[in-house]
């Protein structure tokens, strides 16, 4: 839990199809993974089932694993039994705890001073690397802590048929693409932070006791030999009292963040998993949607245009055809979201999100110009009930060219002209 976990250079963790039923006993009924690593999962297996399938099938020869311990025995020394038997007595409770089987190894970096620990993750073989002076450093309380969190990795990456490990690779993979968008690299960093949120409840599961746990975490972090947790505490609280942007960091959240989410989990309060999740993940922006949050836009989109797009009238052959390069297919039907539901989901967002629905209301009020002046009155009263007519009404003056005498004439005139347009439909029926 306490320790910044740093990546694998070389060579990257091995990775092969195992039978891990035999290496994790999941008799763990508090440890749960946070909501959003289970969402990746699902929404992986729907949507990259192709993907999924090669790396949740795919085996690394014994020559790629053999190549792996090779270069932890080049840039390590490895910690015997012999010499630190008390430190193998904690793994093996620790394990036990964790629901761990499998032979676990210890070693100490090489011409490293920093503080830190690290899982190099072989299925079936726990290999946990210390860099500095953590041995010397904590006594076994911490160094409890700080192994615990680093064997929640494994147990993360074997349980379940290895599908968090699959996903962490399946997520690697696509946002390494050269055409990949900016939700894939979201994804995948959402993934290592809640990752480490997970590991940290795993610290706090095997040893707990939450003050322990984040003073540990700040004393990897800070160096200093004491830390009043309850202090920190108050020290976040400040800070997000201020500030609730979430977490900017590529792979572990802000010390206050990390200590503020063991707090949460720990109350086990029944809004704790939501209060985690906004508080790594931060306000919705538009620009910096993952995957889980675009395909929601997708169905919102969907939701909206229903709404938008009921009138009869509206639905010319023009407007639908315009509607199907949105949503293949597209025909209105009744929306899966009220009106108040879909406005406030859109408030959480930011500018961004309210501009995307603003031109995507202008862009179907400019598809079939024989309908004059209806489709910006339907729009005018949808931004009413959105909560965004400001700013439709200031996108809208400055791309339709109208002037502002004119738009508000129409704003005001926005229930006489959609009920006459509504009768005449009516009429025609």
């Amino acid at each position: 839990m306490v320790s910044i976990r740093v990546k694998d250079e070389a060579p990257q963790p091995c990775y092969s199809q195992t039978n891990t039923d035999s290496q994790v006993s999941m008799q763990l009924t508090t440890l749960t993974p946070p909501p959003y690593l289970s969402n990746i999962v699902s929404y992986l297996k729907d949507n990259e089932a192709e993907l999924w399938q090669w790396f949740s099938t795919h085996r690394v020869d014994s020559q790629r694993m053999d190549s792996a311990r090779l270069h932890l025995l080049k840039t390590t020394y490895r910690i015997e039994k012999t010499t630190h038997p008390r430190l193998y007595e904690l793994a093996e409770s620790i394990s036990a705890r964790l629901g761990i089987e499998g032979t676990i190894t210890f070693y100490q970096a090489q011409e490293a001073t920093q503080l830190n620990a690290m899982l190099s993750f072989i299925p079936g073989e726990p290999h946990v690397i210390f860099f500095g002076p953590l041995l010397d450093t904590f006594d076994d309380s911490e160094l409890e802590i700080i192994i615990a969190h680093e064997l929640s990795h494994f147990l993360m990456w074997t349980q379940d048929e290895q599908q968090f490990y699959t996903a962490e690779q399946v997520l690697n993979a696509i946002a390494g693409d050269q055409q990949a968008s900016a939700c894939h690299a979201e994804s995948a960093r959402l993934f290592s932070l809640f990752t480490e949120v997970y590991c940290d409840r795993g610290a706090l599961h095997v040893s707990e006791n939450l003050d322990r746990a984040i003073s540990t975490l700040l004393r990897v972090g800070t160096g200093l030999k004491a830390i009043d947790a309850q202090s920190f505490l108050k020290q976040s609280e400040e800070i997000l009292q201020r500030d609730q942007a979430g977490s900017d960091s590529l792979s572990h959240p802000a010390s206050y963040l990390r200590a503020r989410a063991l707090q949460l989990w720990h109350e086990e309060t029944v809004s704790a998993e939501e209060a985690i999740t906004s508080l790594i993940r931060g306000p919705l922006t538009f620009l910096t949607m993952d995957l889980l949050e675009r395909q929601t836009l997708e169905g919102h989109t969907r939701t909206f245009l229903d709404h938008f797009l009921a009138p009869a009238w509206f639905a010319t052959e023009a407007v639908v055809a315009h509607a199907q390069l949105f949503i293949p297919g597209f025909r209105p039907i009744a929306p899966d979201l009220s009106q108040a539901e879909l406005a406030e989901w859109l408030l959480r967002g930011d500018e961004k999100l309210y501009d995307y629905f603003c031109y995507l209301m202008l862009d179907f009020i400019a598809v079939d110009r024989e309908l004059e002046e209806m489709p910006l009155a339907q729009a005018i009263r949808c931004s009413q009930w959105l909560g965004i007519e400001a700013r439709f009404a200031e996108l809208a003056i400055k791309e339709l060219k109208l002037t502002k005498t004119r738009f508000n004439t129409i704003r005001k005139q926005t229930e006489v002209i959609l009920d006459a347009a509504n009768a005449r439909q009516e009429k025609q029926q």
